[in-house]
């Protein structure tokens, strides 16, 4: 499915995570996480990221993460991912979130979409 739009100027890129919610039961490592492009990919683009904290700390449940990603010409998808502290250090018996947030793309023809952020979910019964 799905038709084609008409001709004339091609969308702007957009960029946004392709879930805006991941949970990771007995995670151990990392956890990764999918951003898009869609639109007009035919130039390269970055993007912003950086993980903030909700119910999960950084630096107990989370490491810390930030920086840019890079979109290659007619690069629709690249990873984030984020490392999550061993369980065993401190059980997480209830559900813990923190954020994953996209800023500030390069070049200013870029945008953001509405996933502008991801709530990530771990927990270990």
């Amino acid at each position: 499915g799905g038709g084609g739009g008409g001709g004339g100027t091609p969308q702007p890129p957009t960029v946004e995570f392709v879930d805006d919610r991941k949970s990771s039961l007995h995670i151990c490592g990392e956890v990764s996480l999918w951003v898009r492009r869609e639109g007009d990919v035919r130039q390269p683009c970055s993007v912003y990221y950086q993980t903030v904290d909700g119910t999960a700390r950084v630096g107990r449940h989370y490491t810390h993460s930030a920086g840019k990603l890079f979109f290659a010409e007619n690069q629709t998808r690249t990873e984030v991912k984020v490392k999550i502290q061993d369980p065993h250090h401190d059980c997480v018996r209830q559900e813990r979130t923190f954020f994953i947030v996209l800023s500030g793309t390069q070049p200013d023809t870029a945008v953001l979409g509405r996933k502008q952020q991801c709530a990530v979910s771990i927990f270990n019964d």
